[in-house]
């Protein structure tokens, strides 16, 4: 994983076509996710326009340097911001409307398809980024998951990915719940 992994991990969304993302609620209630199924073209572009300052950055040295990282985090902290709008309508507009249409195993069928979507691998070097952003209680729960259903090596693999970046009474307490010995870290 690079210094573009959350990038390279935002501009993933790409894996799931824009039209498939918001057919689930569209199909029981139209017109309810069009606002934020229009904005991820948008998202779309701003992943191509954080790329190219990211490039922009890797390039420039001296004095441009410092322009171009300025520059890239500033277009990162708006698109950071409109983000954070976005999401907040997905998780109360939307979610509203898959809440009223659909029962929890049904939600959950529908969870468990996206993520069955995301090729093996992409999963994996996405894995860490995701967990951190997890409760550590989420983070066991997710992990046992991957342990049971897994090959033995991507779990590991995983898990090496994540512990590497937790303090170590966090590290600890997960590879307990996990069963894994801290000596494999």
């Amino acid at each position: 994983m690079t210094e573009r992994a959350p990038a390279e991990i935002a501009s993933g969304m790409k894996l799931l076509p824009s039209a498939d993302r918001p057919v689930i609620a569209t199909n029981t209630a139209p017109g309810s996710t069009r606002r934020t199924a229009d904005e991820h073209s948008t998202h779309t572009e701003s992943f191509a326009r954080l790329a190219a300052l990211g490039d922009g950055l890797e390039r420039a040295q001296g004095q441009a340097r410092a322009a171009a990282a300025l520059c890239l985090y500033r277009h990162f902290a708006l698109f950071m911001a409109d983000d954070l709008v976005h999401m907040h309508a997905e998780e109360t507009e939307n979610n509203a409307v898959l809440w009223a249409t659909h029962t929890d195993a049904e939600i959950s069928r529908i969870v468990e398809s996206l993520v069955a979507s995301i090729p093996l691998e992409k999963k994996a070097a996405y894995m860490r980024w995701m967990l951190m952003a997890n409760a550590p209680r989420e983070r066991i729960k997710i992990l046992e998951g991957v342990k049971r259903g897994a090959p033995p090596e991507q779990f590991t693999r995983i898990l090496d990915g994540l512990v590497a970046h937790l303090p170590g009474a966090e590290r600890g307490k997960l590879l307990a719940a996990l069963g894994c010995s801290a000596s494999l870290r």
